[in-house]
């Protein structure tokens, strides 16, 4: 077996329908490699994020493959449907997934703070994980022209991560921007646009899907780099009220879309730090 035009061929899993998976080296004494799939008779490459050393480990029967990456930004990662989301236990630098099984059950090992290894399994019971509630964004206090901080409660206990959404258009739509690891509340979004409205939800996920998204919530970055207001606790497991205070906008108008009224209050006028 000899990937097309490779100098080396590592095949290293395999799952019930005989898909193979790898990675494979382009020439004689070049460190960098890349993954790859056999399916049917057919090779494909395999690049993770950030775009080289991915290494293809371990695959399973509905084609859902883990593997790792190396250098500054490497780590764990899962491909599922085409979508490359980052794995690892909280905490954990240096994660190498090595297998998946047909549950969704997850193995690897982790760089510790002493400098060793440890093993790991992420364990999935096939439930789509409870939604993250209670999101908060709000202006960063030392950059709140061009930062928002997010909060969010987390709702589960067998996330593999959260993956996190922006919108530019008052929460039409909404475009994935990054992704998180399980137990991870909070999040930076940064190098955006002063006086700019931005609306973002959550969802958290697992090899069983999505859960749903969270509420929405939204911020209008500032026109310059002053700031005011003591940010805000991280949220409780009870959704508190909560309070925003906007910029001036001059002669640019934001509003929220129209929600159906109910017996739940919501003042606006807060900051973030």
């Amino acid at each position: 077996m000899a990937f097309p035009g490779a100098f080396e061929t590592t095949p290293t899993g395999i799952n019930n329908a005989g898909d193979i998976v790898g990675s494979y080296t382009p020439q004689q004494n070049q460190p960098i490699g890349y993954g790859f799939l056999l399916h049917a008779g057919n090779f494909t490459n395999i690049t993770a994020p950030p775009g080289f050393n991915t290494y293809a480990s371990g695959i399973d029967s509905a084609g859902d493959i883990v593997g790792s990456t190396s250098g500054i930004h490497g780590g764990g990662f899962l491909l599922k449907q085409g979508t490359f989301t980052t794995v690892g236990p909280p905490g954990g630098g240096n994660v190498h997934l090595y297998g998946i099984d047909d549950s969704g059950d997850m193995v690897g090992i982790y760089g510790n703070s002493l400098g060793s290894f440890n093993g790991f399994i992420f364990t999935n019971n096939g439930a789509v994980p409870a939604a993250p509630w209670n999101l908060a964004a709000g202006q960063d206090k030392t950059n709140p022209n061009t930062q928002i901080n997010l909060y969010w409660q987390d709702n589960s206990s067998n996330e593999a991560g959260f993956k996190i959404f922006r919108s530019l258009d008052r929460g039409l739509t909404f475009t994935q921007v990054a992704t998180v690891g399980p137990d991870i509340t909070s999040w930076v979004d940064t190098g955006l646009t002063p006086l700019t409205a931005y609306y973002y939800n959550v969802t958290a996920w697992n090899p069983a899907g999505s859960s749903a998204a969270s509420n929405t919530d939204w911020t209008v970055t500032a026109e310059g780099t002053s700031s005011s207001g003591t940010p805000p606790a991280p949220p409780s497991r009870s959704p508190p009220g909560m309070t925003r205070q906007l910029p001036v906008l001059k002669s640019m108008s934001i509003g929220r879309p129209t929600l159906p009224t109910r017996s739940v209050t919501r003042s606006f006028g807060r900051r973030m730090g």
